[in-house]
């Protein structure tokens, strides 16, 4: 029971760190194409820390040595390289940025890493704990964050010397879990473990070459031949920029999605998916809960009961609750209600807020809470299997970026409602429906033809 608890204090106090240093800034940095857009250094974090995750993972099914280790003190190993970086930015050394943002992404992803290799490592209540304090630390860290923060703060300005606390527990959560648990032990490594690396590695191209040419296309749009443009022009390049970002964003999607149905079917399928399908919402949860002062006790809350609940929807309810597509629901509906949330009032926007908050840790915590518990094999293969979700989330995530940002802040609307981050989160509730049914079709049949073998047998 002790080892239960301690697994889901380190995997929330993971979840924090990923969604304080990972996620939250992440969606500004990459459309260079758009409207008063710059590349960033950081515009590669999130590729960076996928691509460390799953290379974490494939070290620890190829390496003897690493093979042997609890996955958990992996995962320490990568919270002392972020806290590493996060001391770097501060230390006045030369092109400091570019060391202390790879530092902090590989960190993260070592960290990452290493949590979905001990979530394997585990028996079933453990996965289950890892997979709810991991959701839950996503969904709790911007109130933690307004909770440790000091009076008239600024949400842009919050560096380490703030969250020095958070990631202190995380080191010590993850050591405690590193001596109180006894890893499975290794076998051969398998082929399998290559897989996740390579899908992430096609999934990162994409998202880079297909914001390149994105960029591209828009600045040589954005101005007619003289030098003017005209509003219709204006309307025309911001309405391209962003169907384009979300068409990058699905393309991500779909390669890794592709490969997890190659891996394990509609179930797996599933899960990258979901994940996809949460980007959006994640990344706009974290931002707009900065920017709720008021009431962070409530959103703490909410984000940690719907991880609850998810995790126990999955574990009893999962053969007949789709339990991802009605989080994604939630999901979307937040999102839409924030589009509205500038005209109607700041309770509109609070209320977006808890919906996003709500609906993503329920849906991220049933996923990954099924995942875990139904994927076979070695610990390096539910590890690997979990990785893809990740990456979706940080993939796609990225490519949503500006987007994420305009639906977290209200703005760049007008009077019209863009059916980007909706409209995703309706198609991806609609196919996530369809699979479930066709999960649940395959678990009859096979079940059916077990029941004949056992009437043969007899």
């Amino acid at each position: 029971m002790l080892t239960v608890v301690v697994a889901g204090l380190a995997a929330c106090a993971a979840g924090i760190l990923l969604a304080r240093w990972g996620l939250v800034a992440v969606p500004r940095r990459l459309f260079a194409g758009y409207p008063n857009g710059e590349l960033a250094v950081g515009a590669f974090e999130p590729g960076v820390i996928a691509l460390a995750a799953v290379l974490t993972v494939l070290a620890a099914g190829s390496a003897a040595a690493l093979a042997r280790l609890s996955g958990w003190a992996v995962s320490a190993a990568g919270v002392l390289l972020t806290l590493a970086g996060l001391q770097f930015a501060n230390a006045g050394v030369p092109d400091q940025g570019i060391v202390s943002t790879a530092l902090v992404a590989a960190g993260l992803g070592v960290m990452c890493g290493g949590l979905l290799v001990a979530a394997g490592q585990q028996q079933l209540a453990g996965r289950l704990a890892t997979a709810g304090g991991f959701a839950a630390g996503l969904g709790v860290a911007s109130p933690v964050l307004l909770l440790l923060a000091p009076r008239n703060y600024d949400p842009e300005a919050l560096g380490p010397d703030v969250y020095l606390p958070g990631i202190a527990l995380a080191l010590v959560v993850a050591a405690a879990v590193t001596a109180t648990t006894r890893p499975v032990p290794a076998t051969a490594p398998t082929a399998r473990v290559w897989g996740p690396a390579v899908a992430t590695a096609v999934a990162a191209a994409v998202l880079y070459g297909g914001d390149a040419a994105l960029a591209a296309t828009v600045d040589a749009l954005r101005l007619s031949r003289d030098g003017l443009a005209s509003e219709r022009r204006i309307d025309f390049v911001q309405d391209l920029a962003r169907y384009g970002m979300l068409a990058v964003a699905v393309a991500v999607g779909l390669v890794l999605t592709g490969y997890a149905y190659r891996r394990g079917r509609a179930d797996l399928a599933r899960w990258t998916l979901l994940c996809l399908a949460l980007a959006a919402p994640l990344h706009m949860g974290l931002v707009r809960g900065l920017y709720l002062p008021s009431a962070p006790y409530v959103m703490l809350l909410a984000a940690a009961g719907a991880a609850a609940l998810g995790v126990a929807a999955a574990a009893y309810a999962d053969r007949w609750l789709p339990a991802d597509a009605l989080g994604v629901c939630l999901a979307g509906v937040g999102i839409a209600v924030s589009t509205a949330a500038y005209r109607m009032g700041p309770s509109w926007g609070y209320a977006s807020a808890v919906l996003v908050a709500t609906g993503t840790g329920f849906a991220l915590a049933a996923g990954l809470a099924r995942v875990l518990r139904t994927t076979q094999g070695t610990p390096v293969d539910v590890a690997g299997s979990a990785v893809l979700g990740l990456a979706t989330v940080l993939l796609a995530g990225q490519a949503l970026g500006p987007l994420i940002v305009e639906a977290a802040s209200s703005t760049g609307y007008g009077s019209d409602l863009p059916l980007t981050l909706p409209g995703l989160a309706g198609a991806s509730a609609v196919a996530l429906l369809l699979l479930f049914g066709v999960s649940r079709a395959v678990d009859r049949i096979r079940r059916d033809i077990q029941d004949e073998a056992r009437r043969a047998v007899s």
